[in-house]
């Protein structure tokens, strides 16, 4: 009756491992239409559930913890958690009160022990685990005076979960009589609206890309007599012709894939039932062929999307790459904000808040900057000084425009290196003037994009490559 008042209703399941003296149990609920326990595994210091997550139909091992306070029985239970994930062949969710810090940074107020801290840290690396980036308050742990804190309460997840919950978060909330705070671990999909425009290279590849991005850049006519603002705008207009364009061809490029998918599955039928001649083989290879670049296109994005070469991986499992970006989208997502205390996860005041932040760190100074009206004993040579004020060379800027990597884009406005060095041939004149008005009209150069500005600089006068 007690499980059932603090569930809330009748359709659950629990298990739980008794107090042993001061030290508190452990209590497993779930509701019994989501999680299907198959077995479970009851001690001391930890409850291990093993069962399917109904909605995915995905095999999960709960394991919840209420580690010890001795270093060497941590040590013993750390093993033996990892060799019950070693042996299951799923996705992990470790929860709990591991009464451990990974870092110095996790306690205030009390001695950070460093042995035990790579040890718990090795435990989690070589088992494979993530821990889930948890938002709200940095301590789950404290004493009633505050005068010490400690993240003792954490969530450790497979990489595989990630890919089941994308969008997988933690919050600790607030605390009254305990001297822990309660964590929650749930799904979190927030909309911040539309994403940033990126360029990706498997574009370029794509029949007709080349001629759309001319005819378009061609095609703009803005009567702005600052040429500067005419070249931003125009970067603007291409953005929403490449998104319509590319979102297009993304449709035909999925029906394409279920037709040949089909066209595959009746020749394999025909195949299996006997049915073959030279014909038939060969319509089989290049159909696979078709496939494979297809399917290529997706992993370059995959492999662009998460930083990582291809070529160095040697792997086409886009599996992998989708771990990797979820991994990142889970640790570098922003769930909420702390508004005067309190936990705030609305999108538009989550916005605001971070409008209002950058606002006023880079608003004008009310009151004089700092002068300092003294001599410095240590000073740099006339060498030095002529060697930072010196001109930059054109061989220089050459140099460090074409050692930028196709994948880097110092502009926030989402087209890469290897953008502009496929269409400056037509993009070049136009920076050009807009170069030339930034300054005669005083215009903020911020309103271009500073690696265009590397390329111009690298090219002769009539935009051609040296």
């Amino acid at each position: 009756m007690d499980v059932k008042f603090l569930w809330g209703n009748s359709n659950y399941q629990f298990v739980f491992s008794e107090s042993v003296g001061n030290s508190g149990g452990i209590l497993c609920v779930w509701e019994a239409n989501v999680f299907h326990k198959d077995f479970v595994s009851v001690s001391d210091n930890f409850i291990a559930l093993y069962g399917t997550w109904i909605p995915t139909k995905s095999k999960v091992l709960m394991i919840v913890i209420y580690a010890p306070q001795s270093p060497a029985l941590k040590r013993v239970l750390w093993d033996y958690i990892s060799s019950l994930i070693s042996r299951w062949n799923g996705e992990t969710v470790i929860m709990g009160d591991f009464n451990e810090v990974r870092s110095v940074d996790e306690r205030l107020g009390s001695t950070f022990n460093h042995s035990s801290a790579r040890v718990f840290n090795n435990f989690i690396s070589s088992s494979g685990l993530v821990e889930v980036k948890m938002e709200g308050y940095s301590f789950t742990w404290s004493l009633s005076s505050g005068k010490k804190m400690s993240k003792l309460d954490r969530f450790l997840v497979s990489e595989g979960i990630l890919l089941l919950f994308p969008s997988i978060t933690a919050i600790c909330l607030d605390r009254h009589l305990s001297d822990h705070r309660p964590i929650i671990l749930n799904e979190i999909r927030t909309d911040y609206g539309p994403v940033p425009f990126r360029t990706y290279h498997s574009w370029f590849l794509i029949a007709g890309f080349d001629t759309m991005v001319e005819n378009a850049w061609n095609s703009f006519s803005h009567s702005d007599s600052n040429s500067l603002i005419r070249f931003k705008k125009k970067l603007q207009d291409l953005k929403k012709i490449i998104r319509t364009w590319i979102k297009d061809k993304k449709s035909h490029h999925n029906g394409v894939l279920n037709t040949i998918k089909e066209d595959l599955i009746r020749i394999d039928k025909n195949l299996d039932s006997g049915v073959c001649s030279d014909e038939t083989l060969s319509n089989r290879r290049d159909l696979m062929h078709r496939l494979h670049v297809l399917k290529q296109l997706e992993v370059n994005d995959f492999a662009q999307k998460a930083k990582i070469k291809w070529a160095v991986e040697g792997d086409e499992n886009t599996k992998f790459f989708h771990g990797i970006i979820n991994k990142r989208r889970s640790q570098l997502s922003i769930r909420g904000v702390f508004v005067d205390g309190d936990w705030r996860t609305d999108p538009e005041e989550v916005k605001e808040v971070f409008k209002e932040h950058f606002a006023t760190r880079f608003k004008q100074p009310v009151h004089d900057r700092l002068k300092l009206n003294i001599s410095f004993p240590n000073r740099l040579s006339n060498g030095q000084v002529e060697d930072l004020d010196r001109c930059v060379s054109r061989d220089e800027i050459r140099a460090a425009v074409w050692d930028c990597g196709e994948n880097k884009s110092p502009g926030p406005d989402g087209y890469t290196f290897e953008f502009f060095r496929r269409y400056w041939n037509f993009i070049g004149p136009d920076f050009a003037k807009s170069h030339k008005d930034s300054f005669a009209g005083g215009i903020h150069y911020h309103f271009a994009p500073y690696h265009l500005y590397f390329f111009l600089c690298a090219f002769k006068k009539d935009n051609k490559p040296k």
